[in-house]
């Protein structure tokens, strides 16, 4: 069975304030440890009022301390300048030329390029990494990037094979109603982001009062594309075919979901879906 692995944004709700989305965090990296989850990767968001994971650099060392077997990371951007720091690339008077970071005879953890167009998955084929694709947010088509990362790939020492991450997004609950009424709170959450509005994530309840437009909804109905929601039957029919239609290696799954025993026991649903090996 495919790997799966989880993407946490340490979601801030209306009634759970950074400090213990961060706590929530560290709980849901036990019970993913648990589960049989592949990886647990942290995002950076910073000035957000709905996000609280702006230090994953911090987090990573506390979501290791309290697991024994996940992979832990982060996502994001300046990769470049990982690979000339690992490889001593930097040129002549480049003022990171004689930077030697120490332990100096432990080589950097496995390099990601996580991107959400194109042009990311042909850059991570042409440097040889691994390739993570956004399609929880990414506009552009998923099945066009990982292909064109898989087709375009050149092997390195490093990464002798193509490997490619299809993070996206996905709600699961004890039934399909259940799972929809849920997933209430991340519709409004994205109607408001495309509008510039980032507040804490509402109550289902909160936003299935919310006045929509048509335009909103139009919105909603766009985002469901790229949104697994339902029992874990129907989320499994769903991130099954995603995975063939892509050739994903592995899933990554992220969840905005207000109440966070909701959040755990989505992937507890996931985990015994896919018969996670624990």
């Amino acid at each position: 069975m495919i790997p799966f692995s989880i993407l946490d944004l340490s979601p801030v709700t209306t009634a759970t304030p950074g400090s213990q989305a961060l706590h929530n965090s560290l709980d849901l990296a036990r019970l993913a440890d648990s589960l049989g989850y592949k990886r647990f990767w942290l995002a950076e968001h910073h000035n957000l009022a709905n996000i609280a994971s702006s230090s994953p650099d911090i987090m990573i060392g506390q979501v290791a301390a309290v697991t024994s077997r996940i992979r832990v990371g982060s996502g994001g951007e300046r990769f470049q300048e990982l690979l000339l720091l690992e490889h001593g690339g930097f040129p002549e008077g480049h003022p990171f030329r004689n930077v030697r970071a120490v332990p100096s005879d432990v080589t950097l953890p496995p390099i990601w390029l996580l991107g959400s167009s194109g042009y990311s998955a042909e850059l991570a084929a042409a440097f040889g990494l691994g390739f993570a694709f956004a399609h929880h947010f990414a506009d552009y088509d998923a099945v066009s990037a990982m292909l064109s990362y898989r087709e375009r790939f050149k092997p390195t020492p490093m990464q002798p094979r193509p490997y490619a991450i299809l993070a996206t997004a996905a709600i699961a609950a004890d039934s399909d109603a259940e799972a929809e009424r849920i997933a209430a709170s991340a519709q409004l959450h994205y109607v408001r982001r495309a509008q510039g509005e980032y507040l804490p994530l509402e109550s289902p309840e909160a936003a299935a009062a919310y006045r929509y437009t048509a335009v909103d909804r139009e919105r909603m109905t766009h985002q469901r594309a790229r949104l697994a929601i339902g029992s874990a039957l129907t989320v499994k029919d769903r991130l099954l075919a995603l995975a063939e239609a892509t050739r994903a290696d592995e899933l990554m799954i992220t969840s905005m979901i207000y109440e966070h025993a909701a959040r755990r026991h989505s992937y507890e649903l996931l985990a015994e879906a896919f018969a996670l090996p624990r």
